[in-house]
């Protein structure tokens, strides 16, 4: 007979979720940007890695990280709108705004999508959180469709339907945005 207790495996050392998190942050950002906006994608990193830090007895060595510290990003950035809605309503509720927050996205417009323009940007920003986050995952990632399941935690079949679905929203509003961009009348435009 063993008498020997089953080892316990090995928790991740603060080392190794560094390297991990430095290998996988283009996902996280595109993911934190998809779930909070990209006025707070920073700070829902930052706050879902100290959380994770937290947590890092939780993580199971040799499991998938990326989709790990994708759930506590989702998460974290559930709880960070859910503080700025209550926040905006108090400041509402005593007359003020919040214009600062404001004031500074438009002083620092960059975001991950500086590439992509206006319309784009906003096109992205309509779409629902989960089915922006799998477009992000396959358009700027490259991600297979299983991939993005096991990052977003969806069957694979969700993830391939969120990003049609996303493509198809996005293709219907940027062609609605250009109809009302072009107000110019065939006859000016030199067509009979």
């Amino acid at each position: 007979m063993n008498d020997q207790k089953p080892s316990q495996p090995e928790m991740l050392d603060r080392d190794a979720f560094a390297a991990l998190i430095h290998e996988h942050t283009p996902t996280l950002r595109l993911v934190a940007r998809a779930a909070a906006g990209p006025a707070h994608a920073d700070d829902v990193i930052q706050n879902a890695c100290v959380t994770a830090l937290g947590m890092l007895h939780r993580f199971t060595p040799g499991t998938d990280f990326r989709a790990w510290m994708v759930t506590v990003i989702r998460n974290t950035a559930k709880n960070t709108i859910r503080s700025e809605r209550r926040r905006s309503k108090r400041d509402l509720a005593v007359g003020q705004r919040n214009a600062a927050s404001d004031s500074a996205l438009q002083a620092n417009p960059t975001t991950d999508f500086s590439d992509f323009d206006e319309n784009v940007r906003n096109a992205i920003d309509s779409l629902g959180p989960l089915p922006r986050e799998c477009l992000l995952l396959k358009v700027v990632q490259d991600l297979s469709y299983r991939e993005i399941a096991a990052v977003v935690g969806i069957p694979e079949a969700t993830a391939r339907s969120h990003v049609h679905r996303a493509k198809a929203q996005l293709a219907k509003q940027l062609q609605e945005d250009q109809a009302g961009q072009d107000t110019t009348s065939p006859q000016e435009r030199g067509r009979p």
